[in-house]
């Protein structure tokens, strides 16, 4: 039992220290030129993370595979058949993408909007230096109406890629250890605003409460397509806004 407690941490830290550490390390100072060329920025970030998702994808199903004499003999004996036999990804919550998913992630994605505007109008009760605090960090944005589509693209791969890993890999990883649930979204959200401290003290806590709302989500429905949806939707309304902000756009 300790043994497949070391590797079952093991194989977590390796994961995160592959895909996010790197990140994490070096925060706002891989985005130096973001502003500048926001394009190709998105574009480099796609070209990243699509091999990651998909070799991340293909861990997981070796993964399955390794355990499938285990379930093997499970069936010969009468035993009910573990929920990842079925499906090397279904129990990290990526079974078939279904017509109802779409209006749920709607739904995920109001209810997100709700919550962050609830947190913005408690902070605008702090006191002047406390939200002259909030201010700090880096902010990406769009330059051109054109970058769109792109935007559109960066989101929805974005959140499929960290929904994975924070929401449906690590939660059902941490449960399978026999951590309690409200302690594996603790650390899976505080891990995931920890990747956002660049953003400053507000891009934390922006953060931790999506990191919050949408573990508590992940524990109650096992449904990662509705939280990448919701997750893909706010990076583009956060980055379509922000050509309002840009120089010289309407």
């Amino acid at each position: 039992m300790k043994r497949s407690l070391l590797r079952n941490l093991l194989e977590m830290a390796l994961l995160f220290a592959a895909f996010y550490l790197p990140g994490l390390l070096v925060q706002g100072r891989s985005l130096a030129g973001a502003n500048e060329s926001p394009g190709r920025f998105m574009l480099e970030a796609l070209l990243t993370a699509l091999p990651q998702l998909a070799l991340f994808l293909y861990v997981l199903w070796l993964r399955d595979r390794a355990a499938s004499p285990g379930a093997a003999v499970s069936r010969e004996a009468g035993e009910e058949l573990p929920a990842s036999h079925s499906s090397p990804w279904e129990r990290f919550g990526l079974g078939r993408l279904r017509a109802r998913d779409l209006p749920a992630g709607l739904l995920i994605f109001a209810g997100t909007l709700a919550l962050l505007g609830a947190v913005s109008l408690a902070l605008r009760l702090l006191p002047p230096p406390g939200r002259e605090l909030l201010e700090g960090g880096f902010r990406f944005a769009l330059s051109d109406w054109r970058l769109v589509p792109l935007a559109l693209a960066f989101g929805v791969v974005t959140g499929y890629r960290e929904e994975l890993f924070f929401r449906g890999y690590l939660i059902t990883r941490f449960v399978d250890m026999g951590v309690p649930g409200a302690a594996a979204v603790a650390a899976s959200c505080l891990l995931f605003a920890l990747g956002h401290l660049y953003q400053g003290p507000a891009g934390f806590l922006t953060a931790l409460c999506i990191g919050i709302l949408f573990g508590a989500l992940f524990l109650r429905s096992r449904n990662l397509h509705r939280l990448a949806i919701a997750h893909a939707l706010y990076n583009t309304l956060v980055l379509v806004a922000s050509l309002w902000a840009a120089p010289g756009s309407p």
